[in-house]
C-alpha cells in the first residue's frame, strides 16, 4: 500500500473515533449525556467498523478494510448528513477516506 494511502487509512479512523467520542462525552450539540443505548449503538455501527479498518490498513488487509468501509456507511452517513455544516460532517469525511483505502490499487 502507498505510503500516503496508508497514512490516510490510519488518520481517518483515528479522526472518526475522536469525533466518535466527541459525539458520546462532550456533544456541544446537547446539553443531556448520551443514553446507554446510545453508547451501545454508536459502539456497534461506528466505533467497531472503525477500529476494525483501523487493524485493516495496518495489517494491509484491504478485505477488512472494505467490510468495515461497508458496515460503517449508514449509520456513519446518517450522522454525518444529518445536519450540514456542523462538525457532524466529518464523519462522511472519513467515510469517503475509508472508501479511498479500500479502493486502492496495490
Amino acid at each position: 500500500m502507498n505510503k500516503v494511502l496508508k497514512m490516510l487509512g490510519i488518520c481517518a479512523p483515528l479522526v472518526f473515533l475522536a469525533v466518535c467520542a466527541c459525539f458520546l462525552f462532550v456533544n456541544p450539540s446537547s446539553n443531556k449525556p448520551a443514553s446507554l443505548s446510545t453508547m451501545g449503538i454508536v459502539t456497534a455501527m461506528l466505533v467497531l467498523p472503525s477500529l476494525l479498518v483501523l487493524y485493516g490498513v495496518l495489517t494491509e488487509r484491504k478485505r477488512l478494510v472494505r467490510i468495515g468501509a461497508i458496515w460503517v456507511l449508514p449509520y456513519g452517513m446518517y450522522a454525518g448528513l444529518a445536519s450540514i455544516p456542523s462538525i457532524w460532517n466529518i464523519f462522511a469525511l472519513c467515510i469517503v477516506c475509508y472508501w479511498i483505502a479500500a479502493l486502492a490499487k496495490k
